[in-house]
């Protein structure tokens, strides 16, 4: 004698044929026929006596509430409907225990597509409604794995969702983001299997790096903040304050070496210039103009030439070395001045030969600076019969100047 269970079920079920029967039905006919099997299902589940009849009636309220999901309906009856369906798929689980492995595994794999349903069935911009439908489904999962299925998903949503905020330079929502990455990374980690343990391990990793980034923007920001309000509303400059916005930029590039490398170039650039036109120590600021622009060398394509910061950094450096170069040269006049002076009697005397002939001047220097080795001294009248002067010349320099530098040397 069948129980009222049985009844029930065989009444969804003749239901549920109608609608497998390949017979062209409107969606309107369709989600009626759904309604009614689900209706005679949850009956049957209500009026189970055993676990095998509850657990057979619990996976069809859980197959039917997917088909109904796959129907055009407003998004909270989507949501509902998945609740329902990973519920019920839960609890025919549980209660068919002594059911055959194959009947077990297909209910475990109509809880991952039921769990898949739930995602697709949320818009993909409604951001706190997927979050809030892998909650809801996760308490009611009794699986782990699948559980653990669950917060993974629940982690990456609101991982990418910081990243798209950091993209905006929205550091704040993104801080929010990492920080409530943690709880799902780690109930993941915990329940999850080895493939899943190390994909939160990997997302661990992602995550910290990310939340460096974001704290370092955090910090440049302040930084940016007091230093403006320092020298635009204060009208003597507070020195204290100012060590504390250098401290600011450290932080921010320390957070981000090895894990951003235009953030730090950037947090560089500015701590740079707050040694350059607040403390005046070029020195300091000269290094961590340098170190940027060795930064900004190795994201090589890409360029920042339009942008304040990289700017700032390339054109003090380059007053710097204009201004040693004009130190240089300034140095190099004066010593130049010096050995003028020193040797303003033998020029004197070249000045005299100016309007003279070339072999005037020759016999001159040879006989006023002769070389220190005979072999390269000659006599007036070799100067005379020379044909080329200019060769005569050239000999003449490098032969006199070890003797010109002697004398300097005296």
């Amino acid at each position: 004698m069948s129980s009222l269970s049985q009844g029930w079920r065989e009444a969804g079920n003749s239901l549920f044929s109608q609608l497998c029967s390949g017979n062209a039905l409107s969606p309107t006919e369709k989600r009626e026929l759904l309604n009614k099997a689900w209706t005679n299902y949850h009956r049957a589940y209500d009026s189970a006596e055993t676990s095998d009849d509850k657990a057979s009636a619990a996976k069809n309220v859980a197959v039917v509430s997917l088909k109904i999901v796959k129907l055009d309906v407003r998004a909270d009856m989507k949501r509902y409907y998945c609740k329902q369906a990973m519920k019920f798929f839960g609890k025919a689980f549980e209660m068919g225990k002594a059911k055959s492995d194959s009947w077990l595994s297909n209910i475990l794999q109509s809880m991952y597509k039921c769990l898949q349903s739930a995602l697709d069935c949320i818009h993909v911009s409604a951001y706190t409604d997927k979050l809030q439908l892998l909650e809801e489904c996760a308490m009611l999962i009794t699986d782990q794995s699948l559980q653990a299925d669950c917060f993974l998903e629940m982690t990456q949503i609101i991982f990418a969702e910081g990243i798209a905020s950091l993209q905006k330079h929205n550091f704040k929502k993104c801080l929010q983001c990492m920080h409530d990455c943690h709880r799902p990374m780690e109930e993941a980690s915990r329940l999850g299997q080895a493939n899943v343990k190390k994909e939160a391990g990997v997302l661990k990793r992602d995550v910290y790096m990310h939340l460096c980034v974001a704290e370092s923007m955090q910090a440049r920001y302040t930084a940016d903040e007091l230093l403006s309000s320092i020298l635009q509303d204060e009208e003597c400059l507070n020195i204290a304050m100012i060590w504390d916005i250098i401290d600011w930029y450290k932080k921010a590039i320390i957070l981000t070496r090895e894990n951003d490398v235009e953030m730090e170039a950037i947090a560089l650039s500015r701590l740079g210039r707050v040694y350059d036109k607040v403390l005046k120590q070029r020195w300091k600021a000269k290094e961590c103009f340098k170190r940027c622009i060795q930064l900004v060398s190795s994201l090589s394509p890409r360029t920042f030439y339009s942008e304040e910061w990289y700017k700032d950094c390339t054109t003090t450096l380059e007053r710097y070395q204009q201004e040693v170069m004009m130190r240089d040269e300034a140095l190099k006049q004066e010593k130049y001045a010096k050995i003028k002076e020193e040797l303003k009697d033998e020029l004197g005397e070249l000045e005299k030969y100016k309007e003279k002939d070339s072999e005037d001047l020759l016999i001159f220097v040879y006989k006023n600076f002769p070389p220190k080795n005979s072999k390269h001294r000659i006599k007036q009248a070799d100067v005379k019969a020379a044909r080329d002067g200019k060769k005569k010349f050239e000999e003449a320099i490098a032969n006199s100047s070890n003797t010109l530098s002697s004398r300097q040397g005296r």
